[in-house]
């Protein structure tokens, strides 16, 4: 099985083969991706795309895991994870491997992946303020029914909306940062505000400072505390997807996320057999 790294430091990527390879009794090949066209600049850039496309095809590659950092921008990123899985003899899977959560995370973000989490809920996401590193061990489910009269948020698209909550989108999460004002029977709220008031006429208490959004569900909106990132089952661009995201400092079966990646490895063996 043929793994190849994309911005890696060397000794980097030769632990995480190594960790890999304990975990899985086929042979893991591990082959470190390195940009030769400009040394000076370490990130992949636009011009270069047609150079890596091939040069990465060359190394027929079952699993490509990268590093956001590797890249000129997030539009390069996706880019060229599409050509290489045009031109690819294989079917290439993708795996997106962070060192810093938030920083690594936060320009991919900007292009709006829908997120696919373990319980098969999925959205659309773009402010990493919602992603979380610890789990949420219970957070009550707090429906949002004539609460409010209507709300002013902006939107993904940048756009200043004012909604009801059963006109919000199906599955649309709304970042309380990105809330301007509630209309309530008593008039305009802040967030916070209004979040306070509500919280403290309900019987099921949460506090406030755990609240981070509103999902909008099938049943109506509910109060959302983030995503924990070990929950986060893959990322799904236009054309990408991503199979796995997995943390450079937790490669070990007690993650989550890297034993499914394991899972996944032995289950593609297993079907070539």
């Amino acid at each position: 099985m043929q793994l190849v790294g994309i911005g890696f430091a060397s000794s980097n990527w030769d632990t995480l083969v190594k960790q890999l390879q304990k975990q899985v009794s086929h042979q893991l090949n591990g082959k470190l991706f390195v940009d030769s066209v400009s040394v000076a600049e370490p990130e992949i850039s636009s011009k270069e795309l047609e150079y890596a496309s091939a040069e990465l095809k060359k190394l027929k590659a079952d699993w490509v895991l990268f590093s956001p950092g590797a890249f000129e921008n997030p539009q390069v990123c996706l880019k060229l994870l599409e050509e290489l899985k045009i031109v690819s003899e294989k079917n290439v899977s993708y795996v997106l491997v962070l060192d810093d959560l938030s920083h690594d995370l936060s320009a991919l973000l900007k292009l709006q992946p829908v997120l696919e989490l373990v319980n098969n809920m999925q959205f659309r996401l773009s402010a990493p303020e919602m992603l979380l590193t610890h789990h949420i061990r219970s957070f009550p489910r707090i429906r949002l029914d004539n609460d409010f009269q209507t709300m002013d948020y902006t939107n993904h698209s940048g756009i200043l909306v004012r909604q009801s909550a059963r006109e919000v989108p199906l599955n649309t999460l709304i970042p309380l940062n990105s809330i301007q004002k509630f209309e309530t029977e008593n008039g305009e709220l802040a967030p916070e505000i209004w979040l306070q008031n509500f919280l403290q006429k309900r019987d099921k208490t949460a506090l406030p400072e755990r609240v981070v959004g509103i999902l909008r569900e099938a049943k109506g909106c509910y109060l959302f505390p983030g995503i924990p990132f070990n929950s986060i089952q893959r990322l799904n661009f236009d054309n990408i997807k991503v199979e796995h995201l997995i943390r450079l400092d937790e490669c070990t079966l007690k993650n989550p996320p890297f034993k499914r990646f394991i899972e996944d490895m032995n289950g593609e063996h297993k079907r070539w057999q």
